[in-house]
């Protein structure tokens, strides 16, 4: 054993909705099979996905299930989502955690863990040589988002008809991994939802470029034809809106607005962090669809245009929808870094020969600040 090695682990439930269910499943804690490693769940860890203490710990019988306070004073902290102020409050200084942190998005966590010591790895800064995210499920985001926005034009198609005779027309902002994948699933759930026997004739994907936001006579005419519009980018500067509410009242009334991002409303320094397409709500795993008279509305700050309203559909957490395939993605993906940071501890070098040391460098706040200076 060296001084680096990180030998206590704690892996928090994470629950910031009721909704919330992606715990690891116990096979994922069968690579942690070394006799002076102790790894320490939250008390109920599982359960909503239907799981026992002893499913775990028939997994792996150096599990110690404890209460959340004793969790988070572990070495390492290891959890999909940021959690919460209060809980990253009561880890030890000097203390590493691997979560989810959005460093571009989120300035008052990030001085927080400053104030805190925390030697913080972002999972969605995780990236490749070529700034290719490697944990990152844009597959099940894209599918839990386009499932239910397709369940939707199906529902609202079989009650009014609205899309007889006609292709269902589908405009995605952002052609990223994301963006592409969520064209791809539309076509597979035009097909799984049998629409086309439905009186639907076909179905068109369209992908908008940021460019084309500079002529809104031009997206006005798209938008007009537009049966659902996604939002799949991913902005250099979250304070300035892509598609604003006035445009957003070209849609169809029957339109369906799909927002894929997890950007939340925040007030900043610099200004305000708002959606890409403007005034449209911010859901979570406990509520995800809102329809134009839902109360949410109301909450979202008045210094947003929200007047001109669509159903919309959005999550801060879309693979949690499907949460068992989920975490099974997320523990394939993760796993070499927690294994390279267990093995040798929290400091990374950027030029290393590990390509995986690398990326765990660029997930860093120091590396963070350093390319944002």
């Amino acid at each position: 054993m060296t001084p680096k090695q990180i030998l206590r682990l704690g892996f928090p439930k994470m629950k910031k909705e009721k909704g919330e269910k992606r715990d690891f499943l116990p096979e994922f804690f069968k690579r942690f099979l070394r006799d002076d490693l102790s790894i320490y769940l939250e008390k109920g860890y599982g359960s909503q996905l239907g799981f026992s203490e002893e499913d775990y710990l028939i997994a792996n019988s150096r599990i110690i299930f404890s209460e959340k306070d004793e969790v988070f004073k572990q070495q390492l902290i290891v959890v999909i989502r940021s959690p919460e102020f209060d809980d990253i409050e009561k880890m030890l200084p000097g203390s590493g955690l691997l979560a989810m942190l959005h460093y571009e998005t989120r300035p008052y966590l990030l001085d927080l863990l400053k104030k805190k010591q925390i030697h913080a790895f972002s999972l969605d800064s995780i990236v490749d040589d070529n700034n290719e995210r490697l944990v990152v499920s844009y597959e099940m985001t894209a599918l839990g988002g386009v499932h239910t926005a397709f369940s939707k034009l199906n529902e609202l198609h079989k009650e009014k008809m609205i899309l007889s005779n006609k292709p269902i027309k589908v405009s995605i902002i952002g052609m990223g991994k994301l963006g592409v994948h969520a064209g791809r699933i539309s076509f597979g759930q035009f097909n799984e939802y049998e629409l086309g026997k439905k009186g639907v004739n076909g179905i068109s994907v369209q992908f908008l470029e940021r460019e084309i936001m500079e002529y809104p006579s031009s997206v006005k005419e798209i938008l007009e034809q537009t049966d659902l519009l996604v939002d799949a980018t991913k902005r250099p500067d979250p304070t300035r809106i892509i598609i604003p509410n006035d445009l957003l009242g070209s849609l169809p009334k029957h339109a369906i607005v799909l927002d894929l991002t997890a950007d939340p409303y925040e007030k900043r320094v610099d200004g305000y962090q708002v959606k890409a397409i403007e005034g449209i709500p911010h859901g979570s795993l406990d509520q995800y669809i809102f329809d134009v008279e839902d109360s949410a509305w109301n909450d979202i700050p008045s210094v947003v245009q929200s007047q001109n309203r669509r159903l919309t559909i959005s999550c801060n957490a879309w693979p949690g929808v499907m949460a068992k395939e989920c975490m099974n993605v997320y523990a394939e993906k993760m796993w070499p870094f927690i294994k390279l940071i267990g093995e040798q501890g929290f400091q990374m070098n950027i030029n290393s020969d590990s390509s995986n040391e690398r990326a765990l460098k660029r997930a860093t706040i120091d590396f963070f600040e350093a390319k944002n200076k």
